[in-house]
């Protein structure tokens, strides 16, 4: 499959698309998706205007086609850091560029994913899919053949038609990766995605995310408490401090592929063990 969803609507750009939707083709080609977080810091205000530290300087590159996990207390940073990557925050301090363009307002480039899901209710799965490509001056055909390929991809194509009321938890998680990879970004932003999810359909949707990473290789950054989940997902995993929250850690996960928390080795074991070490050692501060 390579970098780029396959089936209908995807590949090459049709004749008399425009310049914008063929862009949406090659967004996530080899190479791309290199991250460089260079003396990012955040602070908010606070009562009477003081700024409250919320990431301390933080200097970070993450290669194209990473799998990297953040983790640790609950307040550390982990998510704002991850909002300044999507655009949404800007950093008091430094700057953050990928694939050589400083970010300083969301981008289609950069996907994210909620661990609430951001559905319109009032959509069905598959326009809900569809909507984030109305921005690449697509024909409405060109958007529901799109959909409908991501749809497929995550196992959905039977529930195009029905609406988030209709849908398990799980179900409505992979509508909402299938609306983030529709529009082929080079870098996924993963903030607890699968958080609200009971252990079982946890499990599945590890195997789903790796499957569509191992044929996309698109650089994740993917946030989360759960040390397993660190551990069976990522090549790295970044361990934060309490807050303001700087990496006090980097723990390179060479287990082979594919990996299980059922099925673990010695590297896995030793790593959780660290991990477990690190975190045990911060104090826990407020919700991120």
């Amino acid at each position: 499959m390579g970098n780029m969803l396959v089936g209908k609507g995807f590949g090459t750009a049709p004749a008399g698309m425009a310049p914008d939707a063929a862009g949406i083709d090659g967004a996530a080609a080899g190479g791309t998706g290199k991250v460089e977080i260079s003396n990012v810091s955040i602070a908010f205000k606070g009562p009477g205007n003081k700024l409250v530290p919320a990431l301390a300087p933080t200097d970070l590159i993450l290669r194209p086609g990473e799998f990297a996990a953040f983790i640790g207390p609950s307040g550390c940073g982990k998510s704002t850091l991850m909002n300044a990557v999507a655009g949404f925050v800007v950093p008091t301090t430094g700057g953050i560029v990928v694939d050589g363009v400083e970010i300083r307002k969301p981008t289609p480039d950069i996907g994210v994913v909620f661990q609430n899901f951001a559905l319109f209710p009032w959509f069905t799965a598959i326009a809900n899919v569809e909507f984030p490509l109305k921005r690449f001056g697509l024909t409405r055909a060109q958007r529901r053949e799109r959909a409908f390929a991501a749809l497929e991809e995550v196992g959905l194509a039977r529930h195009a038609e029905k609406y988030p009321g209709q849908l398990s938890g799980g179900m409505k998680q992979r509508v909402a990766i299938a609306r983030t990879l529709v529009s082929n970004p080079a870098l996924m932003l993963m903030d607890e995605p699968f958080g609200a999810l009971d252990a079982q359909t946890k499990v599945t949707m590890h195997e789903l995310l790796l499957r569509l990473w191992e044929r996309r290789r698109q650089t994740v950054m993917f946030v989360t408490h759960d040390v397993n989940e660190a551990l069976v997902l990522a090549d790295v995993v970044y361990v934060m401090s309490a807050a303001p929250g700087r990496i006090i850690e980097r723990i390179e996960v060479d287990s082979p592929r594919p990996r299980s928390a059922e099925h673990i080795d010695e590297g896995f074991v030793r790593r959780r063990a660290a991990i477990m070490k690190l975190l045990r050692n911060e104090p826990h501060a407020e919700e991120d």
